[in-house]
């Protein structure tokens, strides 16, 4: 039988071990940095067709950023869609960006080239500008205002999810259109 002070000793160890565990278990629902409203976090990589691509570069335009896995089915879901409202949307001012995550080159081309997109393929093979963003789940869909700030973050995809792009965009489109050099 355990004593007064050895019984405190266990039960409080029991108390802490229960709390770090569902803090852990707890972590996954709250991955990810909440840029909304935040200037989106700059960076430069080199595309599939060997540019390289810097995402301030697209300021003055809405820029629909998509970090993706060739692995990851919900983004071989969501590709084809955002390179549809890219044709869509693209005069009026939008520019899909996709970010793979992924380290081996052939196969990003090959999903890409298999899909035919239409938009600039980011290869980000050291995850650094994934780090920037902390995607807690693939895809992840971050839409940037023409003034560089990020409005609307959302990471998973499933089918439905495509009003949701689509009105944020329509939204965004229309509070800023494509701001030009001239003002």
């Amino acid at each position: 039988m355990l004593k007064g002070k050895e019984t405190r000793t266990v039960w409080r160890g029991r108390v802490i071990t229960t709390l770090l565990l569902c803090l852990f278990l707890a972590l996954p629902a709250v991955a990810g940095r909440d840029l909304k409203g935040e200037a989106a976090p700059d960076f430069v990589l080199r595309s599939l067709s060997g540019d390289n691509t810097r995402l301030s570069e697209y300021q003055g335009r809405v820029v629909m950023l998509n970090f993706w896995a060739p692995w990851c089915g919900d983004c071989r879901e969501q590709l084809p869609r955002l390179n549809a409202m890219q044709t869509r949307y693209g005069p009026r001012g939008l520019q899909v960006l996709s970010v793979s995550i992924d380290k081996h080159v052939h196969r990003v081309e090959e999903m890409a080239n298999g899909l035919q997109l239409d938009f600039p393929v980011l290869l980000d093979l050291n995850k650094r500008a994934a780090k920037l963003y902390d995607p807690g789940k693939l895809p992840l869909t971050v839409l940037i205002d023409p003034a560089g700030n990020v409005q609307y973050v959302r990471e998973g995809y499933s089918g439905q999810d495509q009003p949701l792009y689509e009105s944020q965009l329509e939204k965004l489109l229309a509070d800023y259109g494509p701001l030009t050099d001239q003002g």
